[in-house]
């Protein structure tokens, strides 16, 4: 459908919502949107070290709106700016993220307003792609907006035979005790440590473009759950979180069942019964996934803003999601 048809099917909203682009005055507003939505309770800081994606090339770009009758939030779309490696060439893009209506307001054609006015403020910043992992709830809304599915990307499981108390189920809910469980876990980890980390490159992607993860975007992507961790000549990105989960590999040809088997150690101690990795389903798949299952699989949606760039493939690991 034309954008500029779908814009003229659902400006009538206007009376009742009024759309602004989001900057620092609208993040209460946003932490009640995350609290519904998510039931996520982030804090303001939370919101600023999420939307604060300057380094990487831009600042976050969104839209949110607003009723008109009780002033609150009604919904909200946005998009987190990065680079991205297409061929020789390091371009703008983005990822697709946060796409949350609240309860009150929902099947008001509030997305598809919301996602059109981000789309023409990305185009005029110079981003030229966008990448998204829609849930169910998102998935037809994107495609109605012009958004193409060219891929899937996988999660694999391996569980533990030997299973361990669920430590991390447990602590990471509570503030105090997840402090506890974190230190406890770098403390564990100490001798594998591997940082400062100057970029984290797949090396696993025979497709034309990747996410550029330098030195900017590691910076971006730290946190106190998240771990680089070096076995001989592999280095690995884990996070602690429900499942113990592998964001990439460097040197993905070296790692073999030794290094598994030092990994699967980890998880025991950690409290994982469970270690996770994602792939897209078009690359290159891994010589050690075959000690993993699947466990599902989710839609890879590409928005392509520059024509020259249609049909382009990204190969992605779970260290490019907004949520990593």
């Amino acid at each position: 459908m034309p954008e500029k048809d779908l814009v003229e099917e659902i400006t009538p909203i206007e009376n009742a919502y009024i759309f602004e682009k989001v900057n620092s005055s609208h993040y209460p507003l946003l932490q009640e949107l995350f609290l519904d939505v998510f039931n996520l309770n982030y804090s303001i800081a939370d919101i600023e070290r999420r939307f604060n994606t300057n380094e990487l090339g831009l600042e976050t770009i969104g839209f949110i709106a607003i009723s008109r009758g009780k002033p609150e939030a009604a919904a909200y779309y946005g998009v987190f700016p990065l680079k991205c490696q297409i061929g020789n060439e390091i371009i703008l893009a983005a990822q697709s993220g946060d796409t949350m209506t609240h309860s009150h307001h929902r099947k008001k054609g509030l997305f598809s307003r919301l996602a059109i006015m981000t789309y023409d403020e990305c185009k005029k910043k110079g981003i030229r792609l966008i990448y998204g992992f829609p849930n169910d709830n998102s998935y037809h809304g994107s495609i109605k907006v012009g958004w193409n599915h060219t891929d899937d990307v996988v999660r694999y499981d391996l569980k533990l035979k030997i299973k361990t108390f669920p430590l991390p189920k447990i602590a990471l809910g509570y503030r105090l005790l997840r402090r506890i469980y974190l230190r406890y876990a770098r403390f564990l980890l100490s001798s594998k440590l591997e940082f400062p980390i100057p970029g984290f490159f797949s090396s696993i992607s025979n497709q034309p473009g990747r996410v550029y993860r330098d030195s900017t975007y590691i910076k971006y992507k730290y946190a106190d759950d998240k771990f680089f961790l070096r076995f001989g000549n592999v280095v690995v990105w884990l996070k602690v979180s429900d499942t113990l989960s592998i964001g990439d590999f460097e040197n993905t040809d070296l790692v073999n069942y030794q290094v598994l088997k030092k990994i699967k150690k980890i998880a025991f101690f950690l409290g994982h019964n469970t270690i996770a990795f994602t792939i897209s389903k078009g690359a290159p798949k891994p010589s050690f996934l075959n000690h993993f299952k699947e466990h599902k699989r989710t839609p890879t949606l590409m928005l392509y803003l520059d024509s020259k760039l249609e049909g382009t493939d990204i190969s992605f690991t779970a260290a490019d999601f907004d949520t990593w």
